[in-house]
């Protein structure tokens, strides 16, 4: 029997983003986000908005041992969605990447 698709209406999709480095087989994990980040652009490679920036969480692995740290992101086209099904009339501008 076929099923409806499910409503999606007002669900984005986030990422965790996370940075490290490898140094001669030494991983070391940086921190992807400052105090202050919040509600900034996340920009692709080629200089466009392509998220914003809403949150962190650091995590303690190994019994306290290693510290690991995330930046949460919500996707650009999900927030533009979320824009025109819950505030009809209103856009979102971005600036335009660089040329």
């Amino acid at each position: 029997m076929p099923t409806s698709p499910p409503n999606t209406r007002g669900i984005t999709e986030e990422y965790a983003i996370s940075t490290e480095t490898d140094t001669g087989g030494i991983r070391t994990q940086g921190s992807f986000l400052q105090a202050g980040d919040y509600g900034a652009g996340l920009l692709d490679n080629y200089g466009r908005v392509c998220g914003i920036v809403h949150g962190s969480a650091v995590s303690l692995c190994f019994g306290g041992f290693a510290e690991q740290s995330f930046g949460f992101c919500t996707a650009i086209d999900d927030i533009r969605t979320w824009v025109q099904e819950f505030m009809p009339g209103a856009r979102l501008v971005l600036p335009e990447a660089p040329g």
